[in-house]
């Protein structure tokens, strides 16, 4: 692949690079990528409050979120976490492809749908969540 015509890493796009710079999709390099995510993506930080991203997603979050409980990995492909200047954890996830099931699944867990932030062809879903939430089994 000629590598000459793919943009820069993608943080370095936003306004936000210090918050984007660890993410996966931060360190993403694309042939093109529409100016809607780079705005979205800073729309994103102001909306939620985003001060940092999470390198290493607690344990805790990833049960909350429903994240590696055997579900459909389709349904919470994309992934990346924040924190906020609220002391929340903002969960993102970014199939490409959303079935009814999958959607079911994700709006269960309290995930809500937001602006494209991966690409346009993927459906973003956030979940706010208190740091230091309770895990309650059912």
């Amino acid at each position: 692949m000629d590598t000459r015509d793919l943009t820069p890493e993608l943080y370095t796009l936003t306004k936000n690079p210090k918050i984007f710079k660890g993410s996966y999709w931060g360190g993403g390099r694309r042939h093109f990528i529409p100016h809607q995510i780079i705005e979205n993506r800073d729309k994103f930080v102001t909306d939620y409050g985003i001060c940092r991203h999470v390198g290493k997603i607690p344990e805790y979050i990833n049960k909350i979120a429903g994240i590696n409980e055997g579900y459909s990995r389709k349904a919470f492909d994309h992934i990346e976490v924040y924190f906020n200047n609220s002391s929340q954890y903002v969960v993102i996830v970014s199939p490409y492809w959303v079935s009814d099931e999958s959607f079911q699944l994700l709006t269960s867990k309290g995930f809500t749908v937001y602006e494209p932030l991966y690409t346009t062809d993927a459906t973003t879903f956030i979940r706010v969540i208190n740091k230091g939430a309770k895990v309650y089994k059912k």
